[in-house]
């Protein structure tokens, strides 16, 4: 019966035999389009994601601290999450592909995309995007 480290010592001198390689030219063309995800180059960049975070972390004592801790769900349509708490702070997300309009009179605090301008200049919230704001809450979801 063999032992495994025979078969260990034979493996690490097979693997010494593997010759050198370069990166392949796909490889290092990947390893320069991940570069603006360096956690230095987000840390530069006012629109990633761990800025964005930064600043909701910022807002959360200014604005939720003493805010009840029930939330209110709000009807926001088809493909829109929308809720609020006591205080008037409020979140809108839009999972659809449609522009939401905010509430007129809201004020925004965070967002975590640009918002769109609608007729009057209203605020419309596009896509894919998350809002945080303050405002009187006018309707409830059913």
């Amino acid at each position: 019966m063999r032992r495994a480290a025979g078969r260990g010592s034979r493996l690490r001198s097979h693997v010494g035999l593997l010759p050198r390689t370069r990166p392949c030219a796909r490889a290092t063309a990947a390893q320069g389009e991940r570069e603006h995800l360096t956690a230095e180059a987000q840390d530069a960049d006012s629109d990633s994601t761990p800025a964005l975070y930064r600043a909701g972390l910022a807002l959360r004592p200014e604005r939720l601290t003493g805010l009840a801790e029930t939330l209110e769900w709000t009807a926001a349509g088809d493909g829109v999450v929308s809720f609020a708490r006591e205080g008037g702070f409020r979140c809108l997300v839009n999972l659809s592909p449609a522009l939401v309009a905010l509430p007129s009179g809201s004020a925004v605090l965070l967002g975590s995309g640009p918002l769109a301008s609608g007729p009057s200049g209203s605020e419309l919230v596009p896509g894919d995007t998350c809002v945080w704001f303050s405002g009187a809450v006018r309707d409830r979801a059913e």
